[in-house]
């Protein structure tokens, strides 16, 4: 064997045995979208016995193995004698990350890593509409929360797109998801039957998202008319034309109660029952 071939040979020999010695690591959904279930695999040198095979995970930026401490969203299991998974259920944004494996026993080694990114969808939508006495609107769309913060919103009035009248806002939530709520301000009063729509487009979304509401003759009548019947304990307002009323019949009988003060009344006066009476706007 000449020394050429040799030293192929040799190479061959170096190159098999430092791939057979690493640990390698997969990923089956690298993004994700909250929700789903996600799950990192970990590949290593053939092990003679299964049971002596301890793997442990841990995120990148953390002090302490995935692993150590109990998560009913975390499932581990050794899979063979050359392999490992970690499943992540309901994955969070949180989660986004660099996650490693630890293999020990035969042999000990770490994993390659691997790279999860969790985005959130705006997915559902909802809307609110308030209507006003003189028939006008105001419509509110609301997002759910959504990470990344990158978004476009539009409305849509009977199929036309609609630009003026239309004020948005985008905040963070106490999870450190994104959320937007946008007003339609309809200043004229409305038609029953129009349909508005609300539509809304993310890079987690294939096609934008959207929710439509309809004007109908109940549902405005409610808005506007709803009142809540509570026990009021707060001083009422007296009518100011009851008032004025009140002040000049007791100037003219003045003069009548001034003569009547003088004499004394020696029967003990009669109980009345006192009787409630509904309140009245009208002047009695």
């Amino acid at each position: 064997m000449s020394g050429r071939t040799q030293l192929h040979s040799i190479l061959i020999l170096v190159v098999s045995c430092t791939v057979a010695d690493e640990v390698l690591q997969f990923l089956d959904i690298r993004n994700a979208i909250a929700g789903q279930t996600v799950t990192f695999h970990c590949s290593f040198p053939l092990f003679k016995d299964k049971n002596k095979i301890v793997v442990h995970w841990w995120k990148d930026g953390e002090r302490e193995f995935l692993n150590s401490r109990p998560d009913p969203r975390r499932r581990f299991r050794v899979e063979s004698k050359a392999s490992a998974m970690l499943s992540l259920l309901n994955v969070r944004v949180g989660d986004s990350g660099v996650y490693y494996c630890r293999v020990q026993g035969e042999f000990t080694g770490n994993g390659t890593g691997k790279m999860l990114n969790v985005s959130a969808s705006p997915h559902p939508l909802k809307i609110l509409p308030k209507f006003f006495a003189n028939g006008s609107l105001t419509c509110l769309c609301k997002t759910s929360g959504f990470y990344p913060a990158d978004y476009t919103i539009a409305w849509q009035k009977d199929g036309q797109k609609i630009v003026a009248g239309v004020t948005t806002f985008r905040e963070k939530n106490a999870d450190g998801l994104f959320e937007v709520s946008s007003y339609l301000h309809e200043t004229r009063p409305v038609q029953i039957g129009t349909i508005y729509i609300c539509e809304v487009s993310h890079s987690t979304l294939k096609n934008p998202t959207w929710v439509n509401y309809t004007v109908s003759s109940t549902a405005r009548k409610d808005n506007i008319q709803m009142r809540h019947c509570v026990r009021c304990s707060e001083p009422i307002m007296e009518n100011p034309k009851c008032k004025e009323q009140a002040e000049k019949l007791d100037n003219a009988e003045m003069p009548q109660r001034n003569q009547r003060v003088g004499k004394v009344n020696d029967t003990a006066p009669k109980l009345k029952k006192h009787r409630k009476r509904d309140k009245d706007t009208t002047c009695a």
